[in-house]
């Protein structure tokens, strides 16, 4: 809309905007605060002889205006109270001496500073899909600034335990309504969304602790089903029972996931002798009264995501006719043949049986995409397992090793770490190695902490902090990497005698990892606050570690779980002052 200058009548004043200014002719950049209070600061011209500054206000545009307050001392500042989040426009004029105060400015008045006075935080949900039988996944999700700012940044989490752990998943577009992402396993995911406004207000990332409220579930293979019986060629009386039996296995089977059918023409049409039974492994189908030898039985199981298994069984009979028990009379049997010499038989040469060879072993090639295949989709055990096939008779594969190491990471750290090792000897400038190397010995280390095995946590965080050196030099630019470093040397810090050096470093490296990470990823900005805190009270500086784990709690949010547990660390660190 175009504006009208406010200059009758009285001496214009400059306001100073803390927001980016505007390109001439354009309207002024909002500024947005999280907070009712509003300060405007201005300066008078200095050839003005002005007897006190007015400062009004509009909520629609310019279209009319309020008196916002009067700086009748000249002190370059002026309070306005928000009475409701919004939109809020000012100016500002020098009443000159003399001059006639209150007359507000015309309609059409162009405001020299806009505010966004939003102080509620934004709201965020995922909405669909339940289950996915893929890793890779479009999920939709709800998201809205509940305030008049608007989204700024928003990201969306996911936790494999039930939140004991949550990550990072995607990041959001606030103006999209869905996201590609890709799960980095099977299982079933609990997903949650974190969000931050143009004012600061956030929504806090999921905590430690946090119970999912929307959960995903994603399983790409079928169940594993086998038909029991009935067996090839066996021979059931019409209008009687055949049992019908099966073995089907799936970690994510419904109530209901077993259909069965029978057919008594070879497969032609199909009847429902149990549609939607329970995985029993057992249902009993009365035949009709027919004779057929070309009886079939079709199981089909379906998990709760749709992956589907289906098998026929081999031809069974079904026979209602009874048998004839009536002597054949003596007239209508067929004469006596006399008996007749039997020819020699020719000789007839031995006949050499041949053996097919035995199927050939999958190539190397072969096993090393089917143990990708197998992490890809989350089945680490398998992976594992034809990882050691190839190692089995190339110990020097180094792909294999990094697949075991992978497959094994969580579930055995010592066997990853000793893979590891052979391809640090083998081949060291590996993609991922030295990263995957420090998770290892990490894992080790902080493992035999909580045993209280001093000596061996040392070994072990030693190995992981010189591991993750080595990764970060090659990405120096890795806030992640300085992050893993810092808290390695935390925890070696508690298992030396002088820990000086190691915390000092420590120090150094949370300090660099602060610099690198996104300004918009306050999780993460929070986590490092944390571990701070946590460094600083293991350095006994009681007041310092408690205002790092008030900052935490603050990035947090306070009423999140972990900005609670972060709030408790301060006051627990308070009274051991």
């Amino acid at each position: 809309m175009a504006f009208r200058s406010f200059l009758a009548a009285v001496v214009t004043v400059q306001i100073f905007a803390s927001a980016r200014p505007a390109p001439a002719g354009e309207d002024p950049v909002p500024r947005c605060v999280r907070t009712n209070t509003i300060d405007i600061f201005h300066r008078v011209a200095k050839s003005a002889d002005a007897a006190f500054v007015e400062v009004w206000v509009t909520t629609d545009y310019g279209a009319t205006w309020a008196p916002a307050g009067e700086d009748r001392e000249f002190t370059g500042r002026l309070t306005f109270k928000a009475p409701a989040q919004g939109t809020y426009g000012f100016v500002a004029a020098a009443v000159p001496k003399g001059g006639k105060a209150g007359r507000p400015p015309a309609p059409g008045t162009a405001p020299t500073e806009v505010v966004v006075a939003d102080w509620t935080a934004p709201a965020g949900r995922p909405l669909r899909p339940v289950t996915s039988g893929s890793l890779d996944v479009e999920i939709a999700y709800e998201l809205r600034d509940q305030g008049p700012a608007g989204v700024a940044s928003a990201a969306l989490w996911q936790t494999e335990d039930g939140g004991r752990v949550w990550r990072k998943l995607a990041d959001l577009v606030p103006a999209e309504a869905a996201v590609k992402a890709r799960l980095p396993r099977q299982g079933v995911f609990g997903l949650a969304i974190s969000a931050a406004d143009q004012s600061g207000n956030i929504l806090p990332p999921p905590g430690p602790g946090q119970i999912p409220v929307f959960t995903l579930l994603c399983d790409t293979d079928r169940p594993r089903l086998k038909i029991v019986g009935p067996r090839e060629g066996a021979v059931f009386p019409g209008g009687g029972v055949v049992p019908i039996e099966w073995a089907a296995e799936d970690d994510h089977f419904g109530d209901a996931p077993i259909t069965v059918e029978c057919s008594t023409d070879g497969g032609n049409s199909w009847e429902k002798a149990g549609p939607g039974v329970a995985n029993t492994g057992r249902l009993e189908w009365r035949a009709p009264r027919i004779d057929s030898a070309r009886c079939l039985v079709r199981v089909t199981a379906v998990d709760k995501v749709g992956n589907e298994s289906r098998e026929v069984s081999r031809p069974f009979a079904v026979d209602s006719t009874a048998p004839s028990t009536r002597p054949v009379p003596p007239a209508q049997l067929p004469p006596v043949q006399p008996a007749q010499p039997v020819p020699p038989a020719p000789d007839v040469p031995p006949v050499s049986i041949r053996r097919l060879p035995p199927p050939p072993e999958p190539s190397e090639a072969e096993l090393l995409a089917a143990a990708r295949g197998h992490l890809d989709a989350g089945r680490r055990a398998d992976a594992a397992a034809a990882a050691g096939k190839i190692l089995a008779a190339k110990a020097d594969s180094v792909d294999a090793r990094m697949i075991r190491a992978r497959a094994l990471l969580e579930s055995d750290p010592a066997a990853a770490a000793a893979d590891l090792e052979a391809v640090l000897g083998l081949a060291p400038d590996a993609a991922g190695l030295c990263e995957l190397l420090g998770d290892a010995h990490y894992r080790l280390g902080t493992a035999a902490l909580q045993r209280g095995d001093q000596a061996a946590a040392g070994r072990e965080l030693g190995r992981a902090a010189e591991a993750f050196r080595r990764a970060r030099a090659g990405r120096p630019g890795s806030w992640v990497l300085s992050y893993n470093l810092a808290l390695t040397l935390i925890g070696l810090a508690r298992t030396e005698a002088k820990p000086g050096a190691a915390r000092e470093e420590a120090r150094q490296q949370l300090a660099r990892a602060l610099e690198l990470v996104d300004v918009r990823d306050l999780a993460s900005r929070a986590d490092i606050a944390w571990y701070r805190a946590v460094l600083t009270e293991d350095e006994g500086k009681l007041a310092e570690a408690a205002f790092l784990f008030r900052k935490a709690a603050d990035l947090f949010g306070p009423e999140s779980p972990s900005g609670r547990a972060a709030l408790e660390n301060a006051r627990r660190v308070e009274r051991r002052r």
